[in-house]
C-alpha cells in the first residue's frame, strides 16, 4: 500500500513537471525545487522502507523471497524519485 501511495506521488510530480514550461522562470523554479523536495521525501521514505524490511528478515518475521520483492520494489520507486529530482534541478536552472 505504501509503495502505491508513493508511486502516486512521483506520478503527480512528474505529470506536474509537463506542465511547468508554461510558467514564468520565477514560477519554473519554485516548481522545480517543489518537485526537488518532493522526490528527496520520496527517497527518504524508501530508505526507511527498506531498513525495517532488513530489520524484519533479521527478527525472522519476513521471508528473504518476500524481502526481495518488496527492496526491487522500493529500489525501482527510488530509482523513479531520483529521475525525479534531477527534472526538478533542470527546472531551476
Amino acid at each position: 500500500m505504501k509503495n502505491l501511495v508513493v508511486a502516486t506521488i512521483v506520478a503527480f510530480v512528474v505529470a506536474g513537471s509537463v506542465t511547468v514550461n508554461a510558467q514564468t522562470p520565477k514560477e519554473q523554479a519554485k516548481a522545480g525545487k517543489e518537485q526537488v523536495k518532493a522526490g528527496k521525501t520520496v527517497i527518504k521514505s524508501e530508505r526507511q522502507d527498506m531498513k525495517a524490511i532488513k530489520e524484519s528478515v533479521k527478527a525472522g518475521t519476513m521471508s528473504k523471497e518476500e524481502a526481495k520483492a518488496q527492496v526491487k520494489a522500493n529500489r525501482e520507486q527510488i530509482k523513479a524519485a531520483k529521475g525525479s529530482v534531477h527534472e526538478g534541478k533542470q527546472q531551476i536552472r
